[in-house]
């Protein structure tokens, strides 16, 4: 599916939302940092969010949320104690911290980078938009293996979701002709398929019996049958835009996607047996400064992510403390950067970046090798 019939769904999305999130009068609770929570680059109480979710009827809780680095995350999977997730806008691939840190991250080989999942050693990614599936090493940031997702031959291609169950895959395919298929992992052969209860479930994970899957048009989740396609039972959503899914043996985790890429999205944790709790984002000082390659001969990406719009002073400094370049001094609005640096008559050796964003301040150690 292109942007703009995507977009267009997830404005039905929200303005279905909407109804809820905002007739219901809240009270505003304390949180982290004192952000508001917002929705699709909206503020919205966090009272008045809470309560609507529990004026629906629904028993789901989230009780804790990861704020993602990019502006539109679409997919996220769990490595013991850190977070996989992708960004559509950005194409790259983050590792975050429970903190919401980035302790990672690179380009995706993917085009669009949607469903992601982690099988004990290595990534699976899909490609939506080339309807294609790649093995990545992490260590390495390469990618291992590719193959053709069963909607490549469509003109228009949607695919999305993506499980792993200890052997094999289970991956979505969205729209008109939605359906769910298994895939063999070593060779990427389809070993079964069928037709998916709903045309629009995006993000699915694996329960240990049962296929769990989320549809972003009625905001539900399905439990399935793997053998057969049948629907077990289903369950209203709090989370908004429901993209990625996953499932760690008690709680889900799903990232809110984003129809106006405004930032601001979030990876949640879902029960589904008690009452709505807290909503937890990162801190209001909170700046991000990494830089990849590192070690690096040429050229380095120093990437941050401003929490407030701020003015910015960006230098380059050598191991005894010498300014040696200025790559940033303006304001810059909230969201992420990228900044390329290419040294220039320097020699080799360690230099750092120091990030000085308002009142806050952060570094990063690089080394250029020639």
């Amino acid at each position: 599916m292109n942007y703009t019939r995507l977009n267009i769904l997830l404005r039905l999305v929200f303005l279905a939302a909407s109804f809820f999130i905002f007739v219901t009068p809240g009270t505003a609770v304390d949180q982290k940092g004192g952000e508001d929570i917002y929705i699709s680059g909206v503020p919205v109480s966090a009272g008045g969010w809470r309560d609507s979710l529990s004026a629906q009827g629904s028993l789901l809780d989230t009780n804790y949320s990861i704020l993602t680095p990019g502006t539109w995350p679409a997919g996220v999977t769990r490595e013991i104690n850190s977070f996989w997730n992708t960004d559509i806008d950005s194409a790259m691939i983050y590792k975050l911290t429970f903190s919401g840190s980035i302790s990672q991250m690179f380009q995706a080989p993917a085009y669009t980078p949607s469903g992601i999942e982690w099988d004990g050693d290595n990534l699976w990614l899909v490609d939506e938009q080339q309807a294609r599936l790649y093995k990545i090493d992490p260590a390495q940031e390469d990618t291992v293996a590719s193959y053709s997702l069963p909607d490549s031959a469509s003109s228009d291609p949607n695919s999305f979701g993506l499980a792993w169950d200890g052997n094999y895959l289970w991956h979505t395919q969205y729209g008109d002709s939605a359906r769910v298929f298994k895939i063999d992992p070593t060779t990427g052969a389809v070993l079964l398929s069928f037709e998916s209860p709903v045309n629009y479930m995006l993000g699915i994970a694996w329960e240990g019996t049962y296929l769990a899957g989320i549809d972003i048009t009625s905001q539900t989740l399905y439990r399935i049958n793997p053998v057969d396609g049948e629907v077990v039972d289903n369950y209203p959503w709090p989370v908004p835009y429901p993209l990625g899914l996953y499932y760690d043996g008690e709680d889900y985790w799903n990232v809110s996607g984003s129809i106006e890429r405004g930032g601001n999205q979030a990876i949640y944790r879902v029960s589904l047996e008690t009452g709505i709790k807290e909503i937890i984002g990162l801190p209001a000082s909170f700046t991000i400064i990494k830089s990849h390659p590192n070690p690096f001969n040429s050229s380095t990406q120093i990437y941050y992510f401003l929490p407030h719009g701020s003015t910015v002073l960006l230098d380059i400094y050598n191991i005894s403390g010498q300014r040696v370049e200025n790559l940033v001094n303006r304001y810059q609005d909230r969201g992420e950067y990228l900044i390329d640096w290419q040294p220039s008559g320097l020699t080799s050796g360690i230099y750092f970046g120091r990030l000085i964003a308002g009142a806050n301040e952060s570094n990063v150690k690089l080394l250029f090798l020639k």
